[in-house]
């Protein structure tokens, strides 16, 4: 089956949304405990957009399988050249380079905004995969926190990874 990547539009939240609440149940791809509801994470899209970030799916046979966006990494307006990534697969499509396609498409978006001159991706320090993806594409280790999340239960150390041009 085809895979077509293409911008949000607001009948893709829920499948967006159902992918996010599981990352939430299951990973430390997000240090988000509760699952969201469809009202806050549709507010959350809508800020991104408003900012003028791109929102993207992936679909396949017009299922959103998975997404990424980029938004504010901090909101001062000094970091306005910086984005922060974001991307999710659902769990049956993980390990089918959907993701190095949305990050790839991310990062094509970016360099044509013309406006971000730095992408970073804030990871789980021990998502190897996530991490390994981020290399792969250009990003260098720009630094690492140890013990600064916590989820299930346990400590958790972050990386920064960042590209820039």
């Amino acid at each position: 089956m085809e895979l077509l990547i293409r911008n949000y539009q607001p009948t893709d939240a829920k499948a967006m949304l159902e992918i996010y609440n599981w990352a939430v149940l299951h990973t430390t791809a997000t240090y988000d405990y509760e699952e969201m509801d469809l009202v806050s994470f549709e507010a959350q899209i809508g800020a991104k957009i408003g900012l003028n970030y791109p929102v993207i799916v992936a679909e396949i046979a017009e299922k959103v399988v998975a997404y990424a966006a980029l938004g504010q990494f901090r909101v001062k307006e000094g970091y306005r050249f910086t984005a922060e990534n974001s991307v999710y697969v659902s769990p049956q499509h993980q390990g089918k380079n959907i993701g190095r396609q949305l990050l790839q498409t991310l990062i094509k978006l970016a360099k044509e905004n013309g406006n971000i001159k730095n992408i970073i991706a804030v990871i789980d320090a021990e998502s190897e995969v996530s991490v390994r993806l981020h290399q792969q594409l250009g990003f260098e280790q720009a630094g690492h926190f140890p013990r600064i999340g916590y989820k299930f239960g346990r400590w958790l150390d972050v990386k920064f990874l960042q590209l820039g041009w």
